[in-house]
């Protein structure tokens, strides 16, 4: 349902509705908010309403109280849209695909992003889509080594999450 999914506000509500798993969070829509006691820094502060990395740079991380009003109120006025402040979960970062087919939803191989810089592993929006940046050029993606139970798992919450979010045809 591209309502749900356009919003990432209204998708994590979903999800936590759904019971599968998604970062804490926080939503900002003013950036003069309350800042919810439980929050695990660093922070990742996104945009709620825009896809494809946009929004998200190298600054995008706040390590503080501090970092995160004045990163959150940055991105309001930037961008005129609500943003999230979600938990930065470390590990390994997985795509999975899963595509529509006669026999119903099909979960394809997952992929990994390997990130060579060491300083933070997330996919900024030039590391997505500038070919010349630095960031471009340390990031790929790859076939993900799985264990059995590992993929199975994944398997589960994928389809989990195509079905509680209405999915057709494919998603990622």
């Amino acid at each position: 349902n591209y309502l749900i999914t356009s919003d990432k506000f209204k998708m994590k509500k979903v999800l936590i509705k759904n019971k599968l798993p998604t970062a804490n969070f926080q939503y900002f829509r003013t950036g003069r908010e309350k800042i919810m006691k439980g929050l695990r820094y660093p922070l990742l502060v996104k945009l709620t309403l825009d896809h494809c990395s946009i929004g998200l740079d190298t600054d995008s991380l706040a390590h503080t109280e501090a970092d995160l009003k004045s990163l959150v109120m940055l991105k309001i006025a930037d961008y005129q849209e609500p943003v999230l402040a979600e938990e930065f979960l470390p590990g390994r970062e997985l795509q999975v695909t899963v595509i529509n087919t006669l026999h119903g939803p099909q979960v394809l191989p997952p992929a990994e992003i390997k990130y060579l810089n060491k300083k933070y592993k997330f996919l900024t929006y030039k590391g997505r889509w500038d070919e010349e940046h630095h960031d471009f050029k340390s990031t790929s993606v790859i076939p993900a080594r799985l264990r059995e139970h590992e993929r199975n798992e994944i398997r589960k919450m994928a389809l989990k999450t195509f079905s509680a979010l209405k999915f057709r045809d494919y998603a990622r």
